[in-house]
């Protein structure tokens, strides 16, 4: 089943939170008229200079025939439509059918959601790109073709290919979340808001249809001036698409928070969560100046403990990452992913933050140690604010795998400021201490703050 970052509905059952989000169920035909919608003018979106994306959410039952499952055509524009073919895989072709770009075959599962992004770069061979999941499909051929010819008064169909006409290769299955961009998306870009529910405002996206009304013959486009229809007129028919509620499973992570604080150098990144269910854990993926990114993975789960989720609770969860030596005066952009058991992932953000020289220090703030793992010494930054008196006592300490202080580094009143200090692997008594694991503790007043290192001789 599909998750959306953003939920339209919430309710409770028991203690559990899940999402509610609404689709459209296409019959095939079973009843004898073949369901579609209907996008007056829709053809135009496409039109321009020859790149576009084209990306849906579908879960085909079954293919009805022999031709496959087409998910938007154009009746009034010859052999141009997105489709599944009978071998599962995704197609689009252009133009009078010369052009066809296609991946090979058993991309799609069926019974399965799936979500497929079409991208047009360009004219020539190799422009085309196929997103299975947000995975780039191997492709079988790849000529685009030209889309300047779409223009005029021609319009759209959603779950079939030429309603009215032979072989409409009708969707027999479900459909949400269609997006049409004027822009060749990447694979990031598509990868990490494929889960998400957009605003409408994108840059590039000028047809956008969550498929989310609970009555009424009108499919909204929230991009823009595309509203279409169910089946083909604005009074209710058979050829009607049905209106369904989709109750997912339990959400894995309820996120109550999640922000970003910079400082001189370094952005804090905190979040919280009400529950997890079946939680390995959450990675962190940082673009620079960009909130479409390109984004790189800089923290995971399996190689840093603090971001290990906690499996399943119905506790509140707190959570900080610091990323550090960055360049002050621009401005970084940060998706949060949690990761569960199966390997899912969820995406929540993008959240921003600029750090500068001048940046006020909020709050207590203990910097990963660095390097970690280490050998022989290792480089610890804190930060301290301003209270009302001016000082603040800290105590900062090291201990061991059981418990043990080993080290103190610091104890006593110290003014608001930036401080580092460093471990040479010794004890308060000179001693080296052997390898493993050892723990960094910040202390002042009510607070405290933990970090992992590791020593390796």
């Amino acid at each position: 089943m599909r998750r959306k970052v953003l939920l339209i509905f919430i309710i409770f059952l028991g203690m559990q939170l899940f999402a509610q989000n609404r689709q459209l169920e296409y019959d095939g035909g079973s009843d004898g008229t073949r369901d579609f919608c209907a996008v007056p003018d829709g053809l135009s979106l496409l039109a321009g200079d020859n790149t576009f994306t084209v990306e849906l959410w579908v879960n085909i039952d079954e293919h009805v025939g022999s031709g496959g499952t087409v998910l938007v055509g154009a009746p009034s524009w010859s052999t141009f439509f997105f489709w599944v073919d009978q071998n599962n895989a995704a197609v689009y072709s252009m133009g009078n059918g010369s052009n066809v770009v296609r991946t090979q075959n058993s991309v799609v599962s069926l019974d399965t959601w799936t979500h497929i992004a079409f991208v047009k770069a360009g004219t020539s061979a190799g422009d085309g790109i196929i997103y299975i999941n947000g995975t780039a499909a191997t492709m079988a051929n790849d000529t685009p073709g030209s889309s300047n010819g779409f223009t005029g008064n021609r319009d759209l169909e959603f779950g079939i290919y030429n309603a009215s006409g032979s072989n409409p290769r009708p969707l027999r299955g479900r459909m949400d979340d269609l997006r049409i961009w004027n822009v060749a998306r990447s694979q990031s870009q598509i990868d990490n808001n494929k889960d998400s529910e957009l605003t409408g405002s994108e840059s590039g996206l000028v047809g956008y249809w969550q498929f989310n009304e609970t009555s009424g013959q009108t499919i909204t486009d929230l991009a823009g001036s595309h509203s279409g229809t169910l089946g083909a007129s604005s009074s209710a028919a058979n050829d009607d698409p049905s209106r369904i509620t989709d109750i997912d499973l339990p959400l894995p992570v309820e996120l109550s928070a999640f922000t970003a604080v910079a400082g001189n150098g370094f952005i804090s990144l905190e979040w919280t969560t009400q529950s997890e269910l079946n939680n390995l854990g959450f990675i962190v993926e940082r673009a620079i100046e960009s909130p479409d990114g390109p984004y790189q993975e800089i923290a995971s789960f399996q190689n840093s403990p603090e971001l290990q989720g906690q499996g399943n609770t119905s506790q509140e969860t707190h959570y900080e990452f610091t990323d550090t030596l960055l360049r002050n005066d621009f401005t970084y952009y940060y998706y949060l992913i949690d990761v569960d058991f199966n390997g899912v992932r969820t995406y929540h953000g993008p959240i921003s933050a600029r750090p500068s020289v001048t940046a006020e220090i909020q709050k207590f703030t203990l910097h990963p140690n660095f390097p970690n793992p280490f050998n022989p010494e290792t480089t610890i930054k804190f930060e301290v604010p301003a209270i009302e008196n001016g000082r603040s006592t800290v105590e900062l300490a090291i201990f061991n795998g059981i418990g043990q202080k080993v080290r103190q580094l610091q104890n006593g009143v110290l003014d608001k400021g930036v401080y580092e200090m460093s471990w040479d692997g010794r004890s308060d008594q000179g001693v080296l201490q052997p390898s493993g694991v050892y723990f960094l503790q910040l202390r002042s007043e009510n607070l405290v703050r933990t970090q992992r290192m590791i020593l390796l001789r």
